[in-house]
């Protein structure tokens, strides 16, 4: 079945297609996978007739994911492996989502893909992201490659990605967020998390404080942060030990968990994680929105991170205060309606004393911009520091001259949406 012949095209017929934007459990796209011959990968792979099969790192969490699959990609390429990288969401380009061997799947590819799912499917329902998540199989499938790295787009147990058997499961972190699909205590998110987790498959887990029930589910010969792998950060520079070795470097911008993870995996995986070159990597790593430093024209620093949940808002505080900057900060915030805004905002009222709320254009899922401006009073911020903008151009600190060469850092932050129209509006410059 033809279809459609743009990408574009595509992705807005996929986003019509199933009724509910998310609907987790794996029946429906386990069926279709079954249909498009990715059974071998459904299973654990014993190897009898020495076939060779991709090694898959599949990795749950409710942040530090697509940390972890980036610092992981950098670590396996560095030594000369090719790497298939599925995250979620994209930021500018759907294309984003699927990367191989370092470069993000064209059109044509994506489009292919598209349409055996759509003659495999017969009357099947599939979401949006499940049809994406199939076409990544595929992709990486034609690509012949040395690793998998699969990120869940959320909970695990019953996000498509889990319809394949990991030879790796990562559970980076476990904190409040998505309460409607996956329960409202981190004990049950914990439950969510943990059904990534195959007989067979090592187990690596990079939340310094999981639920005691986590533990209770894992087996005993799972790798815990701040046991088996750790990160610590001293005046000069940050150390990271793992089951083997360890590491010295001087930075790093990505969550030091994430990556202790990563090394972690990555000696697992037969990497050496102690030679010279890994440290220059880990210095090196950067990944579009997470904690992300861009130099504006005039002269200010603009710090993005998609941070949306009370957990990933903390450590973007964090962050902030490492820097040291200079007073005052501002931010630039839009948030989702269904986010604890409150909770999410309140780590970053000390820090930031200037605020400009931006409307998210066309997303009816975005919070108005008064709602966000009643938490952060209910916060303690004076109105006198609060601004609804319409528009990036009414932020002085983006486009205006600095003053006295004075150096101003700006945020921005709260959603996958917010840092995509922050981008799209320096890129258009």
């Amino acid at each position: 079945m033809q279809r459609f012949e743009t990408l574009d095209a595509w992705l807005a017929w996929l986003e019509t297609l199933h009724p509910t934007e998310i609907e987790l459990g794996l029946d429906r796209v386990a069926r279709v996978a079954r249909a498009l011959q990715l059974d071998s990968l459904m299973i654990a792979r014993a190897t009898p007739d020495n076939k060779k099969y991709p090694k898959i790192i599949t990795v749950a969490g409710t942040n530090g994911k697509g940390s972890f699959v980036a610092a992981t990609e950098q670590l396996l390429r560095g030594q000369g492996a090719r790497v298939g990288a599925y995250t979620s969401p994209h930021l500018l380009r759907y294309n984003e989502r699927i990367r191989i061997a370092g470069n993000n799947a064209s059109d044509e590819e994506i489009i292919i893909a598209f349409k055996k799912i759509e003659a495999a499917r017969a009357d099947i329902s599939l979401t949006y992201f499940e049809f994406g998540t199939l076409a990544a199989f595929l992709i990486f499938l034609q690509s012949d490659l040395d690793f998998w790295l699969l990120e869940v787009g959320m909970g695990g147990r019953l996000d498509a990605v889990n319809v394949l058997h990991p030879d790796i499961a990562v559970i980076t972190s476990i904190a409040l967020d998505h309460q409607a699909w996956l329960g409202n205590t981190r004990e049950e998110i914990a439950i969510e998390k943990a059904g990534i987790v195959r007989d067979g498959a090592t187990v690596i887990v990079a939340d310094k404080n999981p639920p005691a029930n986590l533990r209770e589910r894992l087996p005993n010969s799972t790798l815990y942060l701040g046991e088996a792998f750790d990160a610590a950060r001293n005046e000069h520079n940050l150390i990271f030990r793992w089951r083997g070795g360890e590491l010295t470097v001087n930075r790093c911008d990505l969550p030091l968990a994430s990556v202790a993870a990563a090394l972690q995996a990555g000696a697992l995986l037969g990497i050496n994680c102690s030679a010279a070159n890994t440290a220059t990597q880990i210095e090196n790593l950067k990944l579009c929105g997470r904690l992300q430093t861009i130099q504006l024209p005039n002269g200010n620093s603009l710090l993005l991170d998609v941070a949306h949940n009370p957990a990933a808002t903390a450590l973007l505080a964090k962050n902030i205060s490492r820097k040291k900057p200079c007073p005052p900060i501002s931010a630039i915030v839009a948030m989702m309606a269904d986010k604890d805004i409150f909770a999410a905002l309140k780590p970053l009222v000390s820090p930031i004393s200037s605020w400009y709320l931006l409307p998210l254009k066309n997303n009816p899922r975005a919070a108005e911009p008064i709602v966000i401006a009643d938490c952060l009073e209910r916060l303690g911020v004076s109105e006198k520091n609060i601004k609804i903008i319409t528009d990036l151009g009414e932020v002085p600190e983006m486009n205006a001259p600095i003053v006295n060469n004075s150096e101003n850092l700006l945020v921005a932050f709260g959603s996958f949406y917010t840092i995509e129209q922050v981008l799209r509006y320096i890129n258009q410059g």
